[in-house]
């Protein structure tokens, strides 16, 4: 590459991460914690996660006792990571929750959830969805630009020059991260852009296909099922089909059941190991009147478009259950790739800020930036103050960050940023072990990570202050 072309090159990386870093990382670092979006609420609520799950024919009976007389039409199953059995009028409006080790209610509702909302749509609904996916796109031109100016100094993959000062030391850790986590942030950008802007295209297409029936195009995406050997030994009841389902398909893992008006099986949704699919998609329909053999649905029958259509959803979202003996371990490096990714944004926007220090964008993304870490951190340091308005607490304070960015030196908002949520972070890990218990490591694990970085960068911050300017 010639040196015009380099120039040219380096400055479309500079002016699309100036552009849309900021929005970026808003992004990327709400959908570290989206994650485990369901997890959040068991960890705000306190619910235990030790001890053994109740066998299904069990949790039907317990959830008898507390009204459920049958008529809810989904039933979400729990499994290792969620032990919780819900019955739902849809699939995202749930009536009752019950734990899945002790049979007794739970709530699901956290304020946890803003993050999650945030992430997925701005809380725009369909539009959000939409608008976010296009984040997707300029993520794709960062890392093509980015992989293109750095990809050939293969020195840089273990190169972090900490004495150099802060400028050098954030490029560093920006070619480092870009490099090593590159496959997945590729995987982060694309399936991001197809979640919102495929969903945008069915819906359209379908409009223009099948006007007044969208779902007839849906059901031909979904492609039709095909008959799949009767159950011999499935019994009356939905407990006993569900073990004889379990026993002639050990493959297939059930998620979601769906019931008709009279408690009659309808339909078991699920994932099948090895294909990266979801529930929608993975499919028992049960006999009928109309239709009496079993029939079975899977994304294994579509052709290959079709099949990374469908794992786009499993793939952007850590969903992750098709793989049941690398699960954890996939998982757990979705998730520091993903904190990787935030922080490769976070690090780009450091050097641009270095480079035009006195610029009031400058400000603009330290304050948003930093408000919103500060604002995740003590949300989620806030769990056991149960009746304190959490909401306005995270609102309230990414505002208030904000506004202080713009009137108080730089350096003093970096540095307590990272003391303030290293801090809050390892409340809320310790405070969760200590009262509920190490049921949900994993999840305190990752808040003990998050805490040690802001702490790492804050001191790292300090002691590089003399780069901000006052």
């Amino acid at each position: 590459m010639n040196a015009v072309a380099r120039r040219a090159l380096a400055a479309l990386h500079r002016g699309c991460g100036a552009l849309f870093g900021c929005a970026l990382f808003v992004i990327l670092f709400t959908g570290c914690w989206s994650l485990a979006g369901d997890s959040f609420t068991l960890w705000w609520n306190g619910v235990t996660m030790s001890g053994e799950q109740r066998p299904l024919a069990q949790l039907l009976d317990d959830a008898k006792a507390y009204g459920e007389d049958g008529a809810a039409p989904y039933v979400m199953l729990p499994s290792a990571r969620y032990p919780v059995i819900r019955f739902c009028r849809a699939p995202e409006d749930c009536a009752l929750a019950l734990s899945a080790v002790s049979g007794r209610p739970i709530s699901l509702t956290a304020p946890t959830t803003l993050l999650v909302t945030l992430h997925k749509n701005l809380f725009l609904g369909f539009p959000g969805r939409v608008f976010l996916s296009l984040f997707g796109i300029a993520f794709t031109v960062l890392l093509i630009s980015g992989i293109a100016l750095h990809g050939r100094r293969l020195r840089q993959l273990l190169q972090l020059r900490r004495r150099q000062g802060l400028r050098v030391l954030l490029f560093d850790l920006h070619n480092l991260l870009g490099l090593w986590c590159y496959p997945w942030l590729v995987m982060f950008a694309l399936t991001g852009a197809l979640s919102g802007l495929g969903a945008l295209g069915t819906v359209l297409l379908a409009d223009r296909v099948s006007p007044g029936a969208p779902q007839r195009v849906m059901a031909q995406l979904m492609g039709g099922a095909q008959p799949a050997p009767p159950l011999s030994d499935a019994g009356r009841t939905l407990a006993q089909t569900m073990v004889a389902l379990r026993h002639q398909t050990p493959e297939f893992t059930p998620q979601i059941l769906q019931r008709a008006p009279d408690g009659a099986l309808l339909v078991v949704g699920g994932v099948t190991r090895g294909i990266p699919s979801s529930a929608l998609f993975e499919q028992f329909r049960f006999g009928s009147s109309e239709q009496p053999a079993l029939m079975r649905r899977s994304a294994a029958r579509q052709g290959p478009w079709t099949r990374a259509f469908i794992a786009v959803q499993p793939l952007h979202y850590g969903q992750y259950a098709w793989l049941p003996q690398g699960e954890a371990a996939v998982s757990a490096m979705h998730f520091l790739t993903g904190f990787g990714a935030a922080t490769l944004a976070l690090s780009g926007l450091g050097l641009w800020c270095l480079r035009e220090p006195q610029h009031r964008a400058a400000r603009f993304i330290t304050g948003v930036c930093c408000g919103l870490t500060v604002a995740g951190s003590l949300l989620l340091a806030a769990r056991p103050l149960a009746s304190f308005p959490a909401a306005w607490l995270f609102w309230g304070m990414w505002g208030t960050v904000a506004l202080l960015a713009w009137r108080v030196w730089l350096g003093w908002i970096l540095f307590g940023s990272g003391m303030v949520g290293g801090t809050a972070l390892l409340v809320a890990a310790l405070g969760h072990i200590l009262s509920v218990g190490p049921g949900l490591y994993w999840l305190d694990s990752a808040l003990l990570l998050v805490s040690a970085a802001l702490f790492a960068a804050g001191s790292l911050l300090w002691q590089s202050r003399g780069a901000w300017p006052h």
